[in-house]
């Protein structure tokens, strides 16, 4: 029988006449649904919203002609998880219902990667538990008036929702609020002098993929793509001392997972050295990958060969 992997999400675009991807994402998952024709693999992209009684009821599925629907019921061999945890979220008053939905799917379906671990890793006050030693100074504060336990002794203060990725429900401020109507964390901001400036590392499994480097722009403290930023890729040989560092970080989750797709940011210094971990994030993005299309293909055939192995 042919292999599936099916990108899941959580939207539905079932009405448009194509998916509603982002122009990055367009560039790197129609290469991918050609990399997988060539392999004799399906590739489909199919949303949350359409798994009902143990199988999909509809999706999209990536042909020589581009991408068709398909109203056909489904399991594929494997999903690649590109859903966000939250169908309706607000920092204060998060669902957890699409979560509890990816545990019910994965009973039936192999995916990657593992809720149990996106359901920890997504977490920003587990991330400051579990990878302490490497990040910045943390302090949890929860609902209440005023935040107790606040640090005062930067300049800056980063305060977190407990979930949010690509920047959002971040504030890097000089001001200490006085009051919060949600559950954050505080982190203190690593001294540079420079405009910030971190670097990405992608693994499969325990393996590293690649590496880029993320400016803010100027007058920027932020340095998310989506807020502004620039992206560098490195080769992974110009980087091997932050390489060697991400894996031990890593070890942890790999000891207890047998199969994860990670990536670690870390703050830089002035001289390109380690000052801190940024985060631990659970789903890299393949966004900016135009100019590296070599590099995308060579990642996206391994990660084609890692989430088919032993399914």
């Amino acid at each position: 029988m042919e292999s599936t992997i099916l990108i899941l999400y959580g939207g539905d675009d079932w009405n448009y006449d194509t998916p509603n991807f982002s122009e990055g994402q367009k560039f790197a998952y129609n290469l991918w649904g050609d990399i997988c024709e060539s392999l004799n693999i399906s590739l489909l992209r199919g949303s949350i919203q359409w798994f009902k009684e143990g199988e999909f009821q509809r999706f999209w599925e990536y042909t020589s002609y581009g991408w068709r629907k398909r109203e056909d019921t489904f399991s594929p061999t494997v999903i690649y998880d590109k859903c966000p945890d939250f169908s309706h979220y607000t920092p204060s008053h998060p669902d957890y219902s699409r979560l509890e939905q990816k545990k019910h799917l994965a009973t039936y379906i192999p995916i990657l990667n593992y809720p149990e671990m996106t359901e920890i890793l997504k977490n920003k006050l587990a991330q400051s538990l579990i990878f302490h030693s490497s990040l910045p100074k943390t302090h949890y504060i929860p609902r209440h008036i005023p935040p107790s336990n606040l640090i005062t002794n930067s300049s800056y203060q980063v305060f977190k929702a407990l979930f949010g990725t690509g920047g959002k429900e971040v504030e890097i401020t000089s001001d200490i609020p006085q009051h919060t109507d949600r559950q954050i964390v505080q982190q203190a901001l690593l001294p540079t002098s420079q405009s910030p400036r971190d670097i990405r590392i992608a693994f499969i499994g325990d393996e590293p993929e690649y590496a880029y480097m993320r400016k803010a722009s100027s007058h920027s403290l932020y340095t998310n793509i989506s807020q502004g930023a620039t992206m560098e890729f490195l080769s992974l040989e110009d980087v091997p001392e932050i390489v060697s560092h991400a894996q031990r970080i890593l070890h942890p989750i790999h000891s207890v997972f047998p199969k994860s797709i990670l990536s670690t940011d870390f703050l830089l210094d002035d001289n390109d050295d380690i000052l801190g971990l940024v985060e631990v994030n659970t789903q890299p993005g393949l966004q900016g990958f135009e100019s590296q299309s070599e590099l995308l293909e060579t990642h996206l055939h391994n990660l084609t060969d890692y989430l088919l192995a032993e399914t």
